[in-house]
């Protein structure tokens, strides 16, 4: 009898342990999943939207992917597809990324905190503006792989 009453309070309270620790993880992950269909008049059926919402404490990551095809007669005319990614914690945007490919021409565009500014990074430009006023930072800066300019 010892035995079993040392091995019940031990299996009570590891159990009990478990369910919290189960409970509290799923109190704090959070996941979000939509999908759309793009109809356009008079094309009919010509993308898809994807987006995803994965929330763990305060910081949120929100993935974007976008395939849209136009066709006229079987020919293609218009194509657009994007791949975006970003992260924020608590109402704030802390990194940004996205590529789009539209008929073929690609485009890049980088996003992160450095201070308390947001830098916006694409390969001929970056801008960067104050991330709580919203007003310009006073004068470009060039790297040497790329052109800096100021919102």
């Amino acid at each position: 009898m010892a035995l079993a009453s040392l091995r019940s309070p031990t299996l009570h309270a590891a159990l009990t342990t478990c369910v919290l620790a189960m409970g509290s993880a799923s109190a704090i992950a959070f996941e979000q999943r939509f999908t759309y269909r793009i109809n356009m008049a008079p094309y009919g059926d010509i993308g898809v939207y994807n987006s995803a919402v994965d929330k763990v404490g305060e910081t949120r990551t929100i993935t974007t992917e976008a395939h849209v095809k136009v066709s006229l007669l079987g020919i293609t005319v218009y194509r657009q597809d994007i791949s975006r990614v970003e992260r924020q914690v608590g109402n704030k945007l802390v990194y940004f990324h996205g590529i789009t490919v539209e008929n073929g021409n690609s485009f890049e565009l980088d996003g992160r905190v450095e201070g308390d500014h947001f830098r916006l990074t694409a390969p001929a430009a970056a801008l960067m503006c104050r991330r709580r006023s919203g007003h310009p930072i006073p004068g470009p800066q060039a790297s040497p792989r790329e052109t800096t300019s100021s919102l």
